[in-house]
């Protein structure tokens, strides 16, 4: 999800790509039945796809479903 606080269209509808695509990479570590909600921050927009990734993966592994 991301709001109008991350940007206008353009950098929303990026922060969205971003969120899929690093989700893609740990999807199937995650398993299935689970349900995960990414709120974007105005950050992302600067940050690559492997930052969006490695963020991810640290708050899974802290939420415990990594």
């Amino acid at each position: 999800m991301a709001s109008k606080k991350v940007g206008g269209a353009v950098a929303r509808n990026r922060a969205r790509r971003l969120m899929k695509e690093s989700y893609r990479g740990v999807e199937r570590q995650i398993g299935p039945g689970k349900d995960i909600l990414m709120i974007a921050r105005a950050d992302i927009v600067k940050t690559g796809c492997a930052e969006v990734e490695a963020s991810l993966r640290k708050a899974l592994k802290k939420g415990g479903l990594l």
